[in-house]
């Protein structure tokens, strides 16, 4: 898959999961780091957190995504809102498609 396409997918699933968390997503505070927002329907778990204080090279807000096999899926990080995103990680498979099929 060329690199537009894997952006354009990465770009889809962030859509969708922002759209769950918002919608589902419970707030947790870990002991360390920054809080977060949590999704969790027992197969995907995404979470969503914002870096305050430092910022990684690629990014202030974060998107982490699990699948229940293999894990963790997807990493996204990007600046600013409607930005494109970096993608720190992404494990391609058939859970890209029963993520965007199941969260509408």
């Amino acid at each position: 898959m060329k690199d537009t396409q894997k952006l354009e997918r990465a770009i889809a699933i962030r859509h969708m999961a922002l759209k769950l968390i918002e919608k589902n997503g419970q707030w947790q505070n870990p002991r360390s780091g920054p809080e977060l927002k949590i999704y969790d329907d027992g197969r995907f778990k995404v979470g969503f957190y914002v870096r305050p204080s430092e910022p990684i090279p690629c990014g202030l807000y974060t998107l982490d995504l699990w699948y229940k096999q293999p894990g963790k899926v997807l990493s996204l990080a990007w600046d600013s809102v409607g930005a494109d995103p970096t993608i720190v990680s992404f494990k391609r498979g058939d859970w890209e498609m029963l993520f965007l099929s199941d969260a509408h």
